[in-house]
């Protein structure tokens, strides 16, 4: 299993080894990164990273890189805050003027205060909790998906 550590440069991984481990950096010299400006890292249980940036998101896999932007994508906005993924292995995308997107690997869904609840469209931190509820801090408040309906707590 690789480690990650996201710097102000790139996205540095530790690699495996079975004597040793070594570092690999990821950054806009060596993969398809449009910055080196990172702001959140996720990893599925496959081994793929998706990694957000102020210009884009990169899904790095087997020494591969595919870029996602406005642009190519149904990402709202390119410059991206945080990520999460849900217990559907959906990855949710928070931005930075475009509320949340949602990605399956194939359909692009996006929740902004035009088509929801959400409190505001610069969403800061995803987190899944215990129920598989995804909880989105905003600058104007915290809003809870459950899948079914949004709880918002901005008072």
């Amino acid at each position: 299993m690789m480690r990650f550590l996201a710097v102000a440069i790139g996205c540095a991984f530790i690699v495996p080894d079975m004597h040793a481990q070594a570092w690999q950096v990821f950054n806009m010299a060596n993969t398809c990164m449009q910055s080196n400006t990172v702001t959140d890292i996720v990893v599925q249980a496959d081994g793929v990273a998706w990694v957000a940036t102020d210009w884009g998101l990169c899904r790095l896999e087997d020494g591969g890189c595919e870029l996602f932007q406005t642009s190519n994508s149904g990402i709202p906005d390119n410059v991206l805050r945080s990520l999460a993924l849900d217990d559907e292995g959906r990855l949710w995308i928070g931005t930075s003027t475009g509320g949340v997107a949602i990605y399956d690997g194939a359909v692009w869904e996006v929740f902004s205060t035009l088509n929801s609840a959400l409190p505001d469209d610069q969403v800061n931190v995803i987190h899944m909790d215990s129920n598989g509820w995804m909880w989105l801090g905003t600058v104007s408040g915290l809003a809870c998906y459950t899948g079914a309906e949004w709880r918002i707590y901005d008072s």
